[in-house]
């Protein structure tokens, strides 16, 4: 679904970068997770010198994107608002 976004181009660039990483974590958890995929707008944002270290150092992007996903729950927008609050991947951080 990813693949074929046009919004999502600069994530799997991004993606390609740790792709196996989060393949493994995926089938470690069965597949069932939500992942809130950024858009190239969000991506637009980050000034360039983070955006080279995102490239160079795939610990640093590893985390930053397990702070998108939340493990073995599947979401729907209903179930969202302001105050939902739900653990990241990382155990780390909430939405």
């Amino acid at each position: 679904m990813l693949m074929d976004n046009y919004r999502c181009t600069t994530l799997m660039r991004f993606m390609a970068t740790i792709g196996q990483i989060v393949r493994n974590y995926m089938s470690a958890t069965g597949g069932l997770v939500t992942f809130f995929a950024p858009w190239n707008e969000a991506f637009e944002r980050i000034p360039e010198p983070i955006e080279r270290r995102l490239l160079r150092d795939r610990i640093w992007l590893e985390q930053i994107l397990k702070l998108h996903i939340i493990p073995a729950k599947e979401l729907v927008t209903e179930e969202i608002t302001n105050d939902t609050i739900i653990a990241t991947v990382d155990n780390m951080r909430h939405l």
